[in-house]
């Protein structure tokens, strides 16, 4: 195996786990990558924040050791959250049973796990974990590298909405292109200039930008309630796409406000391959519209890395879709 770029492999686990730990480190430098790992026991503070942020930042990949002791520290779904929504591939490994959080269980919802807790198979399951890495790590440095390639001087709805299509609709698309979506979402209340005009692929596509991006979605959202293309896409993006939690929370929003006999329609046709914590929380919230509820529940539990984004979200309904004072329009009153 190649020697992956520096840092490549950020390590989180509780110090109770220390021996499977030394054990994976010394493991993972064997078979060529470069690992952060905290051995130093900083007990909290701004320094050891700026250490784990640092670590972080610098890896491709982040293993988080999941056992009874770690899912009990907020510390795990802190850097697991961290590590989501700056775009890191994450492989959880699990020690032992543990009684996953909710939380956390939300975070690391669709990922693919390595399991250590049977106790059998063990050289199997490591070449399972050298196996998993090796992806990982090729597909962050094929994400680092790639560069916008084929995009039109003055792209275009019509023309990003193309280049989306020839690559399969991946939702990392709207993150490569983000600064021509940005400026198009920013162009004006209607860049697309007519849903007739630009087909549903760009309209879409555009939705999806201020999904993610937290632009005016709830404006976008409006425009494409008969777009069956849009549908889609955020069903797709639920299904294990979508490793941002703010903009997951503002995706499962944006469901509720399909018409529900259509919504309902389409999401039983597609709702197995979606991750089970999605599945509940449509079935549980979105059909009934209730999804506020649900962000209200998340922010009462006070949980340092969802509460502050369920918060943000709710701030953000308010704000897109209260402030315009259309009795009229349905949509929720928090």
């Amino acid at each position: 195996m190649s020697s992956p770029s520096s840092e490549s492999v950020f390590v989180s686990y509780s110090h109770h786990d220390h021996e499977f730990a030394d054990k994976l480190v010394d493991w993972l430098r064997q078979q060529g990558f470069s690992v952060w790992v905290d051995r130093d026991g900083i007990d909290g503070g701004d320094q050891f924040l700026e250490r784990i942020a640092r670590g972080m930042n610098r890896a491709d990949v982040v293993i988080p050791l999941l056992s009874r002791n770690s899912v009990a520290s907020p510390w795990v779904v802190r850097e697991v959250t961290y590590a989501l929504e700056r775009g890191k591939k994450i492989i959880p490994v699990f020690l032992e049973f543990a009684e996953i959080p909710e939380t956390l269980e939300f975070a690391i919802a669709g990922l693919h796990r390595i399991d250590f807790s049977d106790g059998g198979a063990i050289e199997a399951t490591w070449t399972a974990l050298e196996r998993a890495l090796t992806r990982a790590v090729k597909s962050a440095e094929e994400t680092s590298e790639a560069q916008p390639t084929g995009l039109p001087g003055a792209a275009g709805p019509a023309d990003l909405a193309a280049l989306w299509e020839q690559g399969g609709r991946r939702y990392s698309f709207v993150e490569l292109y983000g600064s021509p979506l940005r400026r198009l979402l920013a162009a004006s209340d209607d860049p697309v200039g007519g849903s007739h005009d630009a087909g549903p692929e760009a309209l879409a596509l555009l939705m999806l930008a201020a999904i993610h991006y937290g632009e005016q979605w709830g404006a976008w959202l409006e425009r494409n309630l008969q777009n069956d293309v849009a549908l889609d896409v955020l069903l797709e993006t639920l299904g294990g796409g979508l490793c941002y939690l703010r903009p997951r929370f503002r995706a499962l929003y944006s469901l509720q406000r399909f018409d529900g006999a259509h919504i309902s329609t389409a999401i039983e046709r597609r709702l197995q391959p979606l991750p089970a914590d999605v599945r509940r929380i449509i079935r549980d919230y979105v059909l009934p519209e209730r999804m506020e509820e649900y962000l209200f529940k998340v922010r009462a539990t006070g949980d340092p890395s969802l509460a502050p984004k369920a918060a943000a979200v709710l701030h953000e309904i308010r704000d897109q879709f209260e402030q315009a004072g259309d009795e009229d329009s349905g949509l929720p009153v928090i």
